[in-house]
């Protein structure tokens, strides 16, 4: 019997699932589904909620919110924070940026290079809050996630 199932479709036990994002992979891997059926409109619309920053290839944290000092301020600290949580799964930051360009691969050639980059950033800070959100507190997820917050509404990830 031929089936049509990719080992990425199999059910993965309560183990390996934390190997793959710790105990948000469940959230993580609903992310992704519905992030790879989203209009690009609307992934470049909500990447252009954050100003334009040139940021290093090392340095994927960029400015998300509105431009004032108070809120930068905060920004730059929930980033800070987030990236200590990622400096210890270092296995789950390379396979969600792995995950993050292969899903946005779509829109190569039909948005321009730095809107690419920019819905690549925006998409890959948002999957790293989940992953990391038992280690970050409320304000600083609702920050990190803030432009997917009503697109992919994380009420809409929980497990069933």
């Amino acid at each position: 019997m031929e089936t049509n199932s990719t080992p990425s479709d199999l059910p993965m036990s309560a183990n390996r699932m934390q190997v793959r994002y710790g105990t948000m992979t469940r959230q993580v891997l609903a992310f992704y589904s519905r992030l790879s059926k989203l209009p690009l409109d609307d992934w470049s619309s909500v990447s252009h909620t954050m100003p334009r920053v040139r940021a290093s290839p090392v340095d994927i944290f960029v400015a998300m919110t509105e431009p004032d000092d108070d809120s930068l301020e905060a920004a730059a600290a929930a980033r800070a924070r987030l990236r200590a949580v990622m400096d210890t799964m270092p296995g789950a930051l390379a396979r969600a940026k792995n995950r993050v360009r292969s899903i946005s691969g779509v829109a190569e050639g039909l948005v321009a290079d730095g809107t690419l980059a920019r819905m690549q950033r925006v998409a890959l800070i948002a999957v790293l809050a989940l992953i990391a959100r038992p280690h970050l507190s409320a304000d600083d997820f609702d920050c990190l996630y803030r432009p997917f917050a009503t697109l992919i509404p994380v009420d809409d990830l929980e497990p069933v």
